[in-house]
Parts: structure tokens; sequence; C-alpha cells
């Protein structure tokens, strides 16, 4: 489709009135505020900008246009959001009514794709839990806050792995089910999560569902790898996946500008900073994919 029927719909919008549907605004000067609906806000901290067509909170960092704030607010994807735009504003276009945004999965795929955002709960659950407390506490004292532990979904596998494959096969998923997403130790007739007793970091792709996961170690003197990262998978391709784009796409085309980094934990400082441009590549090279996928 043609990405310029939404500069027009944002042309024909007015960015006060959109979030006012879905917060109260006030008038301050020549701006309006509000309470930032994306954290805990208890002065107002997000400015909307009548003139600029923006919002932009100073607490948490979360800024962009009208179909942004929907995105965001709702928890819906870039698309979706600007199609609700476009019923509130009476934008017509018949491109924009007829597209849907909606991925073609192969039927084989489909449980896997369940499965890993079955795992990813559980794995952020047991974070939570009493176990969790010591890698929570490793997180923290690198400067992960718990805001940030939970827009990334971080997680901790709990070091008795049988758990993991109990809780997925009580979801209904086979042993092949969980071989074929990457966390299934070798041992068959004993299976436990080859990534027991270490902190998860799930990987998404571009759209957001999560394809595997990368670990790693937190307590002193443990000798094993520092990451361990999800094998070649149906789902998982680690050199055709930005980490975090999906999370940072929508920011760098309005600043105009992305910082790639190596690895998890660089973006989570400039997330922690304020930034959310940033993607990392994971200890790989940067590849012309990567390149692709930033122009477009």
């Amino acid at each position: 489709m043609d990405f310029k029927i939404f500069e027009d719909l944002l042309k024909q919008t007015d960015i006060v009135d959109i979030i006012g549907r879905y917060i109260d605004v006030s008038k301050q000067g020549r701006n309006h505020r509000a309470l930032c609906p994306f954290h805990n806000d208890k002065n107002p901290s997000l400015m909307i900008s009548h003139d600029k067509q923006i919002f932009k909170c100073f607490v948490c960092g979360e800024g962009g246009n009208a179909i942004n704030f929907v995105q965001k607010y709702e928890h819906v994807n870039y698309f979706v959001a600007a199609r609700k735009v476009a019923e509130m504003v009476g934008f017509s276009n018949d491109e924009l009514k007829a597209t849907k945004f909606e991925r073609k999965i192969s039927p084989n795929l489909v449980p896997l794709y369940h499965c890993l955002t079955d795992l990813a709960s559980f794995y952020a659950t047991a974070l939570q839990t009493s176990e969790g407390k010591e890698a929570k506490l490793y997180l923290n004292q690198r400067n992960i806050n718990n805001e940030t532990i939970k827009k990334f979904q971080i997680g901790f596998a709990p070091s008795d792995g049988t758990q993991t494959i109990k809780f997925l096969q009580s979801k209904g998923y086979s042993l092949k089910n969980i071989e074929d997403i990457g966390v299934l130790s070798n041992l068959l007739n004993n299976p436990f999560d080859r990534n027991q007793g270490r902190i998860m970091f799930p990987i998404h792709d571009h759209d957001g569902q999560v394809v595997g996961f990368s670990s790693r170690r937190y307590k002193e003197g443990d000798d094993s790898a520092k990451y361990i990262n999800s094998p070649e998978t149906p789902v998982f391709h680690k050199t055709s996946i930005l980490y975090n784009y999906f999370n940072a796409v929508e920011h760098v085309r309005n600043a105009g500008y992305v910082y790639v980094l190596e690895g998890f934990m660089d973006v989570f400082a400039l997330e922690v900073s304020g930034i959310k441009t940033a993607v990392a590549i994971m200890g790989t090279a940067l590849l012309i994919e990567h390149i692709n996928f930033l122009q477009n």
C-alpha cells in the first residue's frame, strides 16, 4: 500500500482531539498537558503540541503523532491504529478500508508461535517469584528498572528445568513443539529446559511476535557461557532480526535516526536514559538485510 495515506490522514487529524477522546487534556499556554497514561504519572507530564501535532512525555519518554498515541494506548499495530483514527476524523480511503494488516502464517508454525508466547509469559512470571528474586536484584543493580523489565518481558527460567517442560505440556504442547522452539535439552528421556537457572530475554520478530530467547548467567562463580541463544528453528533466524525493532520502529521514523548497538544490555541502557530509537544486532555482523529493514 502507499504509505502516503498515513501522511494524508495525519494532515486531517487534530492530535489534541484524538488524545482528548482517551484521557483528560487541559490547555496550558500554546500547548496542552495531561497525566501520561503510559506510566504511573502523578503530575501532568504529557505535553501535546497542537502546532507540531505531536505528544511527548517528559518522564517516561513516550511520544509521537496521533496514530502513535492510539497505537500505544490500545496496544494495536500502527495500521490498526491508523484505521481507528481515520474513523474518528471521518477520513475515507478505499485502500485503507480494504487492506488487512495480517500475518500469513503456515498452519504448522502456529503452535510454535503460541508455545513461544506462553513460554515468555511463564518466564516473566517466574522472575517475580521468590526463586527469581536474586535474578531480579541483579537486573536492578544493572540499572534495569521494573518498567524496562515489563516492557521487554524479561524473565527467569526456573533452576529446575523440568518445571518449564511440565508447564508447556500442561498447556497442550508436545515435546516435539518444545524441541522445535529451541528450549528442550537433548535428553528426551529426562527433558528439561536448556536455559534453566538463567535470566531470559525474549526475542521478537519485526511484528512483535516472540520467536526465540537469549539467556544470561547472573550468579557469581557460574562458569557457563555468558549468553545462550536459541538455535536456528523453523521460526527463529538470528541474522534476519534486529532486537527491539518492533518497539523502536515508530520512534525511529519520527526521529529520523537509529542507534544500532551490539546487545540487549546496550538497548536497556539507552531505554532507561529515555532513548527509544535503539536496536541491537545481538552479536552478529550488520548485514544488508538489517539495513533494508531500517530503510523501510
